[in-house]
């Protein structure tokens, strides 16, 4: 991740109902916290996704490259960073990163597409998300 755009941090735990068997957390736990991560960033924003879809405003993901490094285990309490890396007139990338103490756990490059609430057609980004 590097310092071009700035960086949200979201702090989260592993419960047991994110854990397989084994107190491994299940890896479709990963995509829902790493919503939760952009969440938290376009909340920081001014885009909390109430107000977004208030506003007829609604993101859907197009595309997710998730890679694990470390297992995150029951009751671990986990960092997922999140930055925004590029963005279209109606998409965005976000690259994200899951951090246990210091350690990087995992990374994510999540594509999403902004699209008219309603009717689900392509839409411009919100102005907080446009770059120049």
């Amino acid at each position: 991740m590097s310092a071009e755009e700035p960086t949200t941090e979201h702090r989260l735990r592993v419960y047991v109902a994110d854990t397989d068997l084994g107190g491994v957390a299940h890896h479709s736990c990963w995509l829902r916290w790493y919503e939760q991560g952009r969440s938290e960033w376009l909340r920081e924003r001014g885009l909390a996704p109430a107000a977004c879809i208030a506003e007829g405003a609604a993101f859907v993901v197009v595309s997710a490259e998730l890679s694990w490094r470390r297992p995150l285990r029951l009751d671990d309490e986990v960092l997922v960073a999140t930055r925004l890396a590029e963005a279209g007139p109606a998409s965005a990338v976000f690259d994200q990163q899951m951090r246990r103490g210091g350690e990087s756990c995992g990374t994510a490059v999540i594509k999403v597409a902004c699209v008219d609430a309603a009717t689900l057609r392509p839409r411009r980004l919100p102005a907080a998300l446009q770059r120049p």
